[in-house]
């Protein structure tokens, strides 16, 4: 929440949930209905990394992620997938979600909180989606050589697409 603009706090609600299993993730997009949906761990170019019921680390294949997010894509405007690897299954979603931010290559852990820093902390005082996502790749792009940066994908052809998703009060 350190991210979140002291002027936004009291409007934008941040729920941490560590150490989900999959099994889990799909009543709390439901109770929840979030606006963006961050998952941060590790990713392989077809798999994100859950952890199983025994606390185990778990691999989850893509197609059972894009099947859980096509389901729930009605409440979801941006999907960030902050994991190595995640640009390709980023790219899947956007078919049917707005926004989607995924990593192409490896990225190492303070890039990774770098740029989800720059990002909430502009996403939060009501900046545009593409101008957050620029703005916070700035801060990491001298540590990454350029095919190593971060991708976002927009589908504006969508019908809960919208350039700002959060606006701060008058």
């Amino acid at each position: 929440n350190r991210t979140i603009s002291p002027a936004a706090a009291h409007d934008f609600n941040c729920l941490h949930v560590p150490a989900i299993t999959f099994a889990e993730v799909p009543a709390l997009i439901l109770k929840e209905r979030p606006d963006i949906l961050h998952f941060s761990g590790h990713g392989n170019k077809d798999s994100l990394t859950f952890e199983d019921k025994s606390g185990r680390s778990t691999t989850v294949k893509g197609a059972a992620i894009i099947a859980l997010l096509r389901e729930t894509r009605q409440f979801i405007t941006c999907l960030f997938l902050n994991a190595c690897h995640s640009a390709d299954l980023a790219k899947e979603a956007s078919e049917f979600i707005p926004y989607t931010i995924g990593f192409p290559d490896n990225i190492e852990d303070d890039l990774s909180e770098s740029f989800s820093v720059a990002f909430y902390q502009t996403l939060s005082q009501g900046y545009s989606v593409p101008s957050c996502f620029e703005l916070a790749k700035s801060t990491i792009m001298s540590g990454l050589e350029k095919e190593r940066w971060p991708v976002l994908n927009q589908n504006e052809s969508l019908p809960n697409f919208t350039k700002i998703i959060f606006r701060l009060p008058k």
